[in-house]
């Protein structure tokens, strides 16, 4: 059997005449692949699996005289078939900050939020429903070649 993997992504960003609205970012995607995949339960193989995306990425405050830095916000959420994925829905949420520190105009700090949603047969398996997990990073620029990055989650 030929297995292919197919991935693709549109972005759509609504406000792009308007010099005075915030940077705001739509993108929606999704993938395919043509590879067997077993149902959660493994009672069954399936002929391919799929699933799809979408983000929203809004711009909320600009810092004076440099649309680059300021606050940004962000959404995700995604979704696969639940009887093929042992986790079906995933959503998110955050905050991102460039620019916070003085002379630090690369740098980002960003703050996140994520919940994943497991497929029924899990919950019905182990009980668990769902799993959160919170965030936090910082992303220095230190050459233009080199970033880095401590993460706690």
């Amino acid at each position: 059997m030929d297995r292919r993997i197919v991935i693709g992504q549109a972005d759509f960003q609504p406000f792009a005449d308007d010099e005075n609205a915030g940077l705001t970012l739509i993108r929606c995607g999704g993938w395919l692949t043509t590879s067997n995949t077993d149902a959660v339960d493994t009672s069954t193989v399936f002929d391919g699996n799929f699933g799809f995306y979408t983000t929203l990425d809004q711009m909320l405050w600009t810092e004076f005289g440099d649309n680059e830095q300021g606050m940004g916000a962000f959404l995700q959420f995604s979704w696969a078939p639940s009887d093929r994925n042992q986790v079906d829905l995933n959503y998110g949420a955050g905050l991102v900050y460039r620019g916070l520190l003085p002379d630090r105009d690369s740098d980002t700090l960003g703050a996140g939020f994520t919940v994943i949603e497991f497929s029924p047969t899990l919950r019905e398996q182990n009980g668990q429903t769902s799993e959160n997990a919170m965030e936090l990073f910082y992303k220095a620029r230190v050459r233009s070649w080199l970033t880095m990055q401590p993460d706690l989650q």
